[in-house]
């Protein structure tokens, strides 16, 4: 590719720059500094920071009191949602293919499991 005036040179067609010999037997200079040494003496004139408003012993005791109760109506609703899958695929089962056998085993289901299940919900909020 020609590299007159108006063409695009990429960057594999630059020339290379040969080293000079000055570069390769010079040392590298040598600052002359002093080694960083840490501060010995505790500092007293550090102010300590307060405590935050999440870390304190009430608003810990307020926030476990709200995710317990968070988490006991979150178990009540999951007992009854697994009771309420239960009853509907029994009555599914029923439906489908009748038989008094379910009839009576989908009935007896809906009166000791999920009934109860659901007055001890209401009951509790």
């Amino acid at each position: 590719m020609a590299t007159g005036h108006g063409s695009v040179r990429i960057i594999s067609e630059r020339p290379a720059i040969p080293p000079t010999d000055s570069a390769i037997t010079s040392p590298a200079p040598v600052v002359d500094a002093e080694p960083w040494q840490p501060d010995t003496e505790p500092s007293t004139s550090r102010a300590t920071a307060p405590g935050s408003p999440t870390s304190r012993p009430e608003y810990l005791n307020q926030m476990t009191a709200t995710f317990s109760a968070i988490s006991m109506v979150l178990a009540a609703r999951m007992l009854v949602l697994l009771a309420l899958i239960g009853a509907f695929t029994l009555a599914m089962m029923t439906v489908t293919e009748p038989s008094n056998n379910r009839l009576i085993a989908n009935g007896i289901f809906d009166v000791l499991v999920f009934l109860p299940l659901v007055w001890l919900y209401a009951a509790r909020g």
